[in-house]
């Protein structure tokens, strides 16, 4: 718990998980946030080459070259 007693991270039962360090929180930011495989994957269906920039390039091209999530 912390100091208002809210369990740690806002999920129930993960406290014992925090206060082993087994389990941390990051901040990743605001966009990071706003990121979605279910949306990199309807980007990528629709032809939006935007995806591609949300990813690292090793991953990009590994989705390219599987064929994945590319338009039916």
């Amino acid at each position: 718990m912390d100091g208002r007693g809210n369990e740690m991270g806002g999920v129930p039962g993960a406290s014992p998980y925090f206060e082993s360090g087994r389990v941390a929180l990051i901040d990743i930011g605001k966009s990071e946030m706003s990121l979605s495989s279910s949306g990199l994957r309807v980007q990528r269906r629709s032809g939006d080459q935007s995806w591609s920039t949300a990813t690292t390039p090793e991953i990009c091209q590994y989705i390219v070259d599987h064929s994945l999530y590319h338009s039916i």
